[in-house]
C-alpha cells in the first residue's frame, strides 16, 4: 500500500452496486483497486444492499469487497430530483478535511468540493455547459486543479471548455479485471466451423446491424450474441440460423463464453447512442474492448479513434472502416484461413492489457497523477 502523504482517500460513485451496467462495473473495480493502493481508504456508493451484502456483491465481479465502505441508500424516488446528494453530503461532513475525493460523478464532485474537500473528477462523457463552467470557475480559483477523461478527444474538448492545461488533465481510459485471465472457456450453445463473438449492448451505434450483415453473408460462421435479448436484435434484422442469441449474462459466463470463440467483434459506430440520448462514440472508452484483450482471442474492430488508441491494426487486432462489411468479412475470412495470425493478434492483446489494462495499472497511475 502507499501512504500518499498520509492524505485519506476517498473514493465516491454515484453508481448502484450491484448492477450489470458498465459504470458499476467499473466503480466496483476501481474502489478495490483504490482500496489496495491507499493505507487511509473508505468508499460511498448507492446500494440496496447492507454491509454485509457486500462480500457476496462484490463476487459477482471477482473481487473482494473494497475497505470501509459506506452505502447509500437507493430509492428511485429521489433520483429526479438528486435528493440522494444530501446523504453524500451528510457522509463526507464527517469525514477529515484533509481527506481528497475522487470520483467519476460531476454531481458527487460537486458536493465534495462545495464541502472544501480537494477533488478530482473522472469525465467520461460530453462536457455540458454547466459542468463546463463549473470547472472554469474550480480552475481560476484552485491553482493546479486536476482532472481525468477517458479519452484524447474528451480531454481536448476540456482544454477548449475549460482552459484547463494540457498538464492538468490525465487520460485514463477504461480497464478490466485481471482475474479475468482464469476464468475458463464456456461451451457455447452450439458450435460452427468458425465462431464469431460479440458481447456488449445493443444501443444504436454499437454496430449490431453489421454483425447482420456478416452473418447473412457468412452462413457458415457462427455469430454469438450476449448481452442483448432476441428483441434487441430484431430491429437490426440479426436473425438466421448462424445467429445465437443468449441475452444477458453474468459478467464470467460471457467472458467464458468468449473464451471460446474463435474471433471477437467490436464493430463500434462513429455515433454511439446511450438509453439518455447522448452521443458517445467520439468520447467512449468501452469495457467490452478490455475484457475482449483479456481473452486471449483476437479482436476484429472498427477503426476509430477511442479505440486505435489501445488497438493496433496487424498487432494485437484487425481494424477496419466502422461501417465496411466488406472489410469486415474479409478479417473474419483471413482469422479462419490463418489461425497463427488469430493466435498471434491474440496473445499479443492479451499482453498488452496485462502490462497496462487492468484495474489496478490504471488505479496507480492515477494516484501518481495526483500526487505528481
Amino acid at each position: 500500500m502507499i501512504q500518499a502523504r498520509q492524505h485519506p482517500f476517498i473514493y465516491a460513485t454515484r453508481s448502484i452496486i450491484p448492477s450489470g451496467s458498465a459504470n458499476a462495473i467499473q466503480s466496483a473495480n476501481m474502489a478495490c483497486a483504490f482500496s489496495n493502493l491507499f493505507e487511509s481508504f473508505s468508499t460511498v456508493f448507492r446500494s440496496p444492499c447492507r454491509l454485509e451484502d457486500l462480500p457476496a456483491v462484490f463476487a459477482g465481479f471477482e473481487l473482494p469487497p473494497p475497505r470501509n465502505p459506506h452505502l447509500i441508500a437507493v430509492r428511485p424516488a429521489t433520483d429526479w430530483s438528486n435528493l440522494y446528494l444530501t446523504g453524500y453530503a451528510a457522509w463526507l461532513r464527517r469525514q477529515p478535511a484533509t481527506s481528497v475525493v475522487y470520483t467519476r460523478s460531476g454531481k458527487v464532485g460537486w458536493v465534495a468540493a462545495s464541502l472544501g474537500f480537494k477533488t478530482i473528477v473522472e469525465l467520461h462523457d460530453p462536457l455540458i455547459i454547466p459542468y463546463a463552467l463549473w470547472l472554469r470557475r474550480r480552475r481560476r480559483l484552485e491553482p493546479g486543479l486536476k482532472v481525468v477523461a477517458t479519452t484524447e478527444r474528451l480531454k481536448a474538448d476540456v482544454i477548449e471548455k475549460t482552459g484547463l492545461s494540457a498538464a492538468g488533465i490525465l487520460v485514463a481510459g477504461g480497464a478490466a479485471n485481471p482475474a479475468l485471465l482464469t476464468v475458463p472457456a464456456l461451451e457455447p450453445q452450439r458450435r460452427f466451423a468458425f465462431n464469431a463473438g460479440y458481447a456488449g449492448s445493443a444501443f444504436k451505434g454499437k454496430g449490431l446491424e453489421i454483425l447482420a450483415a456478416c452473418a447473412s453473408r457468412m452462413p457458415d460462421v457462427g455469430f454469438h450474441v450476449i448481452g442483448p435479448s432476441g428483441e434487441d436484435c430484431r430491429p437490426y434484422g440479426l436473425a438466421g440460423a448462424n445467429v445465437l442469441v443468449y441475452g444477458r449474462k453474468t459478467n464470467r459466463e460471457a467472458i467464458g463464453l468468449l473464451k471460446s470463440m474463435d474471433c471477437l467483434l467490436l464493430p463500434n459506430q462513429r455515433s454511439v447512442i446511450i438509453r439518455s440520448g447522448a452521443d458517445i462514440g467520439r468520447h467512449t472508452s468501452p469495457l467490452k474492448m478490455f475484457e475482449y484483450m483479456a481473452t486471449g482471442r483476437p479482436v476484429i474492430a472498427s477503426d476509430l479513434p477511442v479505440l486505435s488508441g489501445t488497438l493496433q491494426n496487424n498487432v494485437n487486432a484487425l481494424l477496419c472502416p466502422p461501417e465496411d462489411v466488406d472489410g469486415f468479412c474479409a478479417h473474419i475470412s483471413a482469422l479462419r484461413q490463418n489461425p497463427d495470425l488469430g493466435r498471434r493478434l491474440g496473445a499479443r492483446a492479451r499482453v498488452d492489457f496485462e502490462a497496462r489494462y487492468t484495474w489496478p495499472v490504471r488505479a496507480k497511475a492515477i494516484h501518481d497523477f495526483i500526487y505528481s
